[in-house]
């Protein structure tokens, strides 16, 4: 990303009830930012606003090529395929299809480059979803709470990996945990 994206008075409002008023904001590139919040607040709808998802008024401006990869809420993974499939289907190159089996080792997902989806428990496919939104070519990465469903142990080695894959990313994280924000070093976004 190389100009920031600028949110200048935006409104996402569901039939009479207005979830976000009036929101700007200058989002830098390389920078890290999690938006928190009570639940209900609008996290969601930001990050669908800026994805092109939803309807909204006001404005969000970013370079015209601008690429976003994104982990939703739910993981969006295609069930009857494999997990390394899952993840395939977004690389550009053959340069990132290379880096599938290093990244899935890093996630502890070694013995499950061949199952399919469908037989991976939650907190694996959670994993395939992260890595799948890192190899995706992107100006901005999106991670709508990444790390929900994962034990602890897990939650660390996964984020102690998503920051090593992301040293100079644009990164925008919805989470409800302050201690996430402050591992990424994230800018709080309060809604």
């Amino acid at each position: 990303m190389k100009k920031p994206i600028i949110i200048n008075s935006l409104t996402v409002q569901y039939d009479d009830n207005k979830v976000i008023d009036d929101f700007s904001y200058t989002i830098e590139p390389g920078r890290c930012y999690a938006v928190m919040g009570a639940s209900g607040i609008g996290k969601t709808s930001l990050i669908n606003a800026i994805m092109g998802l939803i309807p909204y008024t006001g404005t969000i401006s970013c370079d015209e090529d601008f690429k976003i990869s994104a982990v939703f809420q739910e993981d969006r993974l295609c069930e009857g395929m494999s997990a390394s499939r899952n993840i395939k289907i977004v690389c550009d190159s053959k340069e990132q299809i290379s880096r599938i089996p290093g990244l899935m080792s890093d996630f502890g997902l070694s013995d499950c480059v061949s199952r399919k989806v469908r037989n991976l428990s939650g907190g694996m496919k959670r994993r395939v979803a992260i890595i799948r939104a890192l190899l995706s070519s992107h100006d901005l990465l999106i991670m709508d709470e990444p790390f929900k469903g994962l034990d602890e142990t897990t939650r660390l080695a996964v984020m102690h990996s998503v920051r090593k894959e992301t040293p100079e990313d644009t990164i925008l994280m919805i989470t409800h945990d302050i201690s996430e924000a402050e591992f990424f070093n994230a800018e709080i976004i309060n809604l």
